[in-house]
């Protein structure tokens, strides 16, 4: 049976209708590139920097959905690099409504997520040239990512940060043509992996409503967008990434296949939750782990508040051998309540910490973030946490006087 094209923006899929696509003559690994290939690689190619600026690439969904590996493989491509987690719209909504683009820059410079990009804020400067309107602090994020990419030679630059799925209206406000890509998985293994996170919450409800809560954000651009379920990237790899390139308006690139062959040492920062994503796609066996890890009554009340969500996403509703009444799922959700308590608390905390006047230092703020969820540190025993690069948090001048030494 044929595969059923779409137009970019339609949304997924029918899974039916999948199946895998055969290479294309041509396409070779990078060491075979002819000079025009790597000229127009890194730059060349006519129009090839309008469309750069214009159209970054964005991967957004919520935390534990694929997000990461989905970044790795594109990132194996011969021409796209995409950032890890620079965080731009969320270091911008701990400001003032309206913030000056010294005041982004000012704190941005000495967040966790530019720290763990491992670039010299002097090269971003340099790519700026000068200070950014008020009005156009989106130029900043574009001299970030453009800056990160140029150490790989890729042309073709983005951003993968989760939670900017709750930015995406202002994403579009700021580049009209962006390529947003949301990676979907089902809310009951979402849920579960949630749980072995140190930076998320403890609670099993609150990790399934934030879950919904993304979801819920992302609806209104559904016709923009591409969504892509994990599932399929593990079950359907070259059928799925075709899909996604041609999204993006990128040619195939066989690397993409390969991607743990292509990934640079130091790229993803040295959290063992992000160690499963340097393999490569492979189709998973057995059973889902998350009907180990989650009880019946809390699989029944994910579903429960997943059901469009599932509908949608094509995910079926489990088949229990003993059915949990009505009494115990609200005893779950009654357990659960010390640790909303606590999370919500810890948020209470982080949010005082991160958006209150006085900047302050990231090995505080990452200390803190690691912290909604310390029993999950047992499942990581002898994890030594990194060092943030002392260029992130010693800053003795301003950011205005980093343009005007310039000058």
């Amino acid at each position: 049976m044929a595969r059923r094209r779409r137009s970019p923006g339609s949304g997924l899929l029918d899974r039916r209708q999948i199946h895998e696509h055969p290479p294309v003559a041509g396409t070779g690994p990078v060491d075979s590139e002819t000079k025009k290939e790597v000229h127009e690689r890194i730059g060349g190619k006519t129009g090839d920097s309008a469309q750069a600026l214009s159209s970054p690439v964005f991967i957004v969904g919520t935390g534990r959905s694929g997000t990461t590996l989905l970044r790795l493989v594109l990132n194996a491509h011969r021409r796209i690099y995409i950032t890890h987690e620079a965080s731009f719209y969320l270091v911008r909504s701990g400001l003032a409504q309206h913030p000056s683009a010294e005041e982004f820059l000012e704190r941005y410079f000495r967040s966790p997520s530019f720290a763990f990009l491992g670039i010299d804020k002097q090269v971003v400067v340099s790519e700026l040239g000068k200070l950014p309107d008020n009005d156009s602090i989106s130029s900043a994020y574009v001299a970030i990512m453009k800056t990160k990419a140029k150490v790989f030679h890729k042309a073709r630059f983005g951003d993968k940060t989760p939670l900017h799925a709750g930015r995406i209206k202002q994403i579009f406000r700021d580049f009209p043509g962006a390529k947003v890509i949301h990676v979907v998985r089902d809310p009951r293994a979402t849920v579960a992996s949630l749980m072995r996170m140190p930076w998320a919450a403890s609670s099993v409800g609150l990790n399934s409503i934030f879950c919904r809560m993304t979801l819920n954000a992302i609806k209104p651009f559904r016709d923009r967008i591409h969504e892509v379920r994990l599932e399929d990237l593990l079950q359907s790899p070259r059928a799925t990434l075709r899909d996604i390139l041609e999204f993006i308006g990128e040619p195939w690139d066989e690397s993409v296949m390969e991607h743990h062959l292509h990934t640079p040492d130091g790229d993803v920062p040295p959290f063992p939750w992000f160690r499963k994503a340097h393999g490569p796609l492979k189709k998973p066996e057995g059973a889902p782990s998350w009907l180990r890890e989650l009880s019946p009554a809390w699989i029944r009340n994910i579903e429960l508040v997943h059901s469009a969500t599932m509908k949608r996403y094509g995910y079926a509703r489990c088949h229990l051998e003993k059915e949990p009444t009505f009494l115990q799922r609200q005893a779950a959700r009654i357990a659960d309540l010390p640790q909303v308590l606590q999370s919500l608390a810890h948020r209470r905390r982080l949010l005082r910490v991160t958006r209150g006047k006085q900047i302050v230092d990231p090995r505080q703020v990452l200390a803190l973030l690691l912290q909604f969820n310390p029993q999950a540190w047992q499942l990581y025993p002898g994890f030594v946490m990194p060092k943030i690069h002392p260029q992130s948090y010693q800053i003795s001048h301003t950011i205005e006087s980093d343009f005007t030494d310039r000058t």
